[in-house]
Order: structure tokens, then sequence, then C-alpha cells
């Protein structure tokens, strides 16, 4: 994950080799822009499953339901032991954190996984690129 400045906003370039994999770099860039995940403890296991209208905006869907979770729910995506992706369905297996006392700030709060400057590379058989910004 590299990240480049914007006006006002702050995006994340990631690579991967599959869907799955980008989904969770771009999840953990996201995070890691707001708090040191070092310091938010774990708090459960648990599947989420989220509806997808349109399958070519499948990562901004996506961020932007595990930011509403961290903001209406304090809770962080940590790990995803299991990611399955169809057409209209993403079904994760997530190892939640929970913003506790101790959990340090970054400074940044995302506010929105934005279409600016989005970008989506995602060929069969070829790495996986993504361009995302993130209004802050």
């Amino acid at each position: 994950m590299r990240r480049f400045a914007t006006t006002a906003d702050l995006g994340i370039n990631v690579g991967a080799d599959t869907t799955a994999d980008l989904l969770r770099g771009a999840t953990l860039g996201m995070f890691a822009t707001m708090l040191d995940l070092h310091t938010v403890p774990h708090y459960q296991t648990s599947f989420l499953s989220i509806p997808i209208d349109a399958p070519e905006e499948l990562p901004i869907i996506f961020l932007n339901h595990l930011l509403y979770l961290f903001g209406a729910k304090g809770l962080v995506p940590l790990s995803f032991p299991l990611i399955e992706i169809s057409k209209n369905m993403i079904k994760a297996g997530v190892g939640w954190g929970k913003v506790s006392p101790d959990t340090k700030f970054l400074g940044n709060e995302v506010k929105a996984v934005t279409y600016s400057m989005f970008r989506w590379e995602h060929t069969p058989g070829k790495r996986h690129r993504l361009r995302i910004v993130f209004d802050v």
C-alpha cells in the first residue's frame, strides 16, 4: 500500500493477486490511516454479508460499509480469514477489534470512501490494482 496526496483528501494505491486480497489490503490501508492498529484490542469474530448492486463499485461499497460499522459501533476490521465474492454479494469472516481508551488515533478521520479518482483494474489472470480516495 502506498499513500498519495490530494487536496483535502487522502488516497491509497493497493495491488494484490486476487480481489479478496485487494479488499483486505484496502481495508487495512484505510484503517491504518486513522488508527495504530496494534493498539486496537481484539473484540470478536463474526460473519458479514454485504449486498452489491453495482459490481464495478465493489471496493467502494465494501469500504464504506466497514466505515459505517466503525463510526456506528467502534468496530475495526483487523483480519479477514475468509472473503467470498459473487456478482451481488460479499461474504466475509471478520476478526474485529473495538476502539478502547488505549486505542491510538493518528489524526486522520476518514469520513467517506469517494468516487473521486477511483480506478480499479481487475483483469482475470493479472494483478489487481486499486486507486481509492478517502474524504478526511
